[in-house]
């Protein structure tokens, strides 16, 4: 794409992450129920029209979903449910908005209306709209929609299963999280959660995931030989890039991973106080814990590592947007998601791709 455009976009974007915390902020210090849920849903709607909207070749990884779309048959064309070994779900989604939307605009309507879901999710879940939607751009749209389409749904998936069982629906949520993997492989993990949810004791927390850290620290963790056994062909170019050396200096969790959890643990720690009661929470919690456990069983290679952290610890957008009226909290959270989009838009040129 050419990068006067890029760049345009990437201003665009900017401009209207910097609205949102100029909103949050406005809607901290001046509480108003009423006008956040408007302006949630306008500045909502302006993220999905983006989505569906935008050029292809924005994104970092737009030219290698272009390669995969080449081979997706519309569905009212070749008649075929099934057009992968895996992914299913996405897959399905894309032929069959194919027979309606020409190009591969199919792939940005699906992540689009997936983004609703995950939306629609954050207002019933919770009470600071604003400021979650603020920590959900760095941590779940730009890493997920935007980028990493199939994960991307498998993650609304995985918001909506958090939702049902944060609304006592346990079975409707279980069925979810168990079947997620048929939308992206990232998502075989969901029915992790469920154990996690049964943790209630502080020290166990602290301890399991202090263990994890320490583990991928000092290279306590299963080794690339015992993970050749459990990963299969979905994740073979990882796993042949780690045979090959190239995670050789990458056991560390990254900075940015290490800021995630330290806000997790300050919110932990301080729950009774600096949290709205919500059910959410626990999920939230038992979610980023799962995360964690699974970047240290992963460790040898990093990609997966960091890929599975990414994706379980999103669910922290949920513990943002629950977050009582406190200076403090507010401001950590704020700094944060500035941080970690600073990252992602200028470091990582994630949306001048």
């Amino acid at each position: 794409m050419n990068f006067y455009l890029s760049s345009v976009y990437t201003l665009g974007f900017t401009v209207y992450f910097f609205a949102l915390i100029a909103l949050a902020s406005f809607f901290h210090f001046r509480s108003n129920p009423l006008q956040e849920n408007k302006v949630f849903w306008i500045a909502g709607f302006i993220l999905v029209l983006f989505t569906a909207l935008r050029p292809i070749g924005l994104a970092p990884d737009d030219l290698a979903y272009l390669e995969i779309y080449s081979n997706i048959c519309p569905f009212f064309e070749c008649y075929k449910l099934i057009q992968s070994s895996r992914d299913y779900g996405w897959y399905t989604g894309v032929s069959f908005l194919s027979s309606f939307i020409g190009g591969p605009r199919a792939m940005l309507m699906l992540s689009a209306m997936g983004l609703t879901l995950q939306l629609w999710i954050i207002y019933r879940l919770c009470d600071k709209k604003i400021l979650s939607l603020v920590f959900f751009i760095p941590t779940t749209y730009l890493l997920f929609d935007f980028t990493l389409f199939r994960a991307g749904l498998a993650l609304s998936s995985y918001f909506l299963a958090i939702y049902l069982l944060a609304q006592g629906k346990k079975l409707w949520g279980s069925s979810l999280l168990s079947t997620n993997f048929l939308i992206h492989s990232q998502g075989i993990f969901s029915i992790g959660l469920l154990p996690f949810l049964l943790i209630k004791n502080k020290r166990i927390f602290f301890f399991l995931g202090a263990a994890c850290l320490i583990g991928i620290y000092f290279q306590f963790a299963p080794s690339l030989s015992f993970l050749e056994f459990l990963v299969k062909s979905d994740a073979a170019t990882y796993l042949s890039q780690a045979q090959a050396g190239l995670f050789t200096h990458d056991h560390r969790f990254p900075m940015y991973g290490l800021l995630s959890l330290a806000m997790t643990v300050l919110v932990f720690l301080t729950r009774e106080k600096s949290l709205i009661q919500n059910p959410a929470n626990d999920l939230a919690f038992s979610s980023i814990l799962l995360g964690l456990v699974l970047a240290w069983f992963f460790s040898a290679i990093a990609t997966l590592e960091l890929r599975l952290f990414d994706f379980y610890a999103t669910p922290l957008v949920f513990l943002a947007g629950n977050l009582k009226r406190n200076s403090w909290t507010f401001f950590v959270t704020i700094v944060l998601a500035l941080t970690l989009f600073l990252r992602l838009v200028f470091l990582h040129r994630f949306i001048m791709g």
